[in-house]
C-alpha cells in the first residue's frame, strides 16, 4: 500500500509541477484550451473511439468492468507522454513553439479474488499561452505600454472505477 501511494504522489507532483518550462501556444487562449483527444493506452488507433475489450494484459479505463479480468498479484501501470510543435507565422515574423511532457497515467490491480480495482489521471485540454501587447498612450503621446495576458493550466479527468 505504501507503494501504491508513493507512485501516485510522485505521478501527481509530476503532471501538477510547473518545473518545466512550457511552449507558448497563443490559440490555448480561447475556450477552455486546446482539447486532448486522447482514449489512451492501447486502444487510441482509431481517433478517439475505444473499445470494451476485456483483457488480462492491459488497462482498459473505457471499460471499468474489464477490472474483474485482471490476475491476481499483478498491478498494471500506463504512462504516456506527448508531444506538441506549432509553428506560428505572420506577415514579417515566423516562430516555432514545442512541448513535451507526461500526458496520463493509469493503474490497476486485484484487490482479492473477485474485486478489480483501477485509478488514473489525464488531461482534458491544455492552456498555455503569452501574449505581449504593445499600446499607445493616447493620441499625441509616442509613449507606449506593454499589456501581457498569460495563462497556464487546463483541465485534467480524475477516475476511479470498481468491478466485482
Amino acid at each position: 500500500r505504501i507503494a501504491i501511494l508513493s507512485v501516485m504522489i510522485i505521478v501527481a507532483s509530476v503532471m501538477c509541477g510547473n518545473a518545466q518550462v512550457r511552449s507558448n501556444f497563443p490559440y490555448s487562449a480561447l475556450g477552455i484550451g486546446e482539447l486532448n483527444y486522447n482514449a489512451g493506452g492501447v486502444l487510441s488507433g482509431m481517433g478517439n473511439a475505444t473499445s470494451a475489450l476485456r483483457s488480462e494484459g492491459y488497462v482498459n479505463n473505457a471499460n471499468p468492468a474489464s477490472y474483474s479480468a485482471l490476475p491476481r498479484q499483478v498491478v498494471l501501470l500506463e504512462l504516456s507522454g506527448k508531444g506538441t510543435t506549432a509553428s506560428l507565422k505572420s506577415d514579417q515574423k515566423t516562430a516555432t513553439s514545442s512541448d513535451f511532457g507526461l500526458n496520463r497515467f493509469s493503474m490497476a490491480f486485484k484487490i482479492n479474488g473477485w474485486w478489480g480495482t483501477g485509478f488514473g489521471i489525464s488531461p482534458v485540454s491544455t492552456v498555455n499561452y503569452q501574449i505581449a501587447q504593445p499600446t499607445i498612450l493616447g493620441d499625441q503621446s509616442s509613449e507606449t505600454v506593454n499589456s501581457i495576458f498569460q495563462g497556464k493550466g487546463g483541465l485534467k479527468r480524475a477516475c476511479w472505477a470498481n468491478a466485482l
